[in-house]
């Protein structure tokens, strides 16, 4: 497992609640109008993503959301965190096999 993968005590306590979309954290979410692309993604793929975006330091540019639940998709989950970022593309990213994406 990657050591960013943990949840702190206080994200599962009693009070707390599964997180359908884990919204952006960092830098682009304090100036999401610099922000030029939205990037959405799903499982360990996150920490490939975080990992390139502070190696090109472009902290600022991307965004990266998680969707943590596929089914039912969290719609309004993502059309909020699309709302947040006027100015950016918005893509998802998947990992797979060679030849064998959708």
């Amino acid at each position: 497992r990657h050591e960013m993968a943990r949840s702190s005590f206080s994200e599962i306590e009693e009070g707390t609640s599964f997180r359908r979309l884990i919204e952006e954290e960092g830098k682009a979410s304090r100036y999401p109008s610099s922000v030029k692309r939205l990037v959405f993604c799903s499982g360990k793929l996150y920490y490939e993503l975080f990992k390139t975006r502070a190696e090109k330091k472009i902290e600022k540019d991307v965004a990266i959301a998680r969707i943590e639940q596929i089914s039912p998709f969290p719609f309004d989950l993502v059309s909020k965190e699309v709302a947040k970022y006027p100015k950016a593309d918005i893509m998802y990213v998947q990992e797979e096999p060679k030849n064998q994406g959708a």
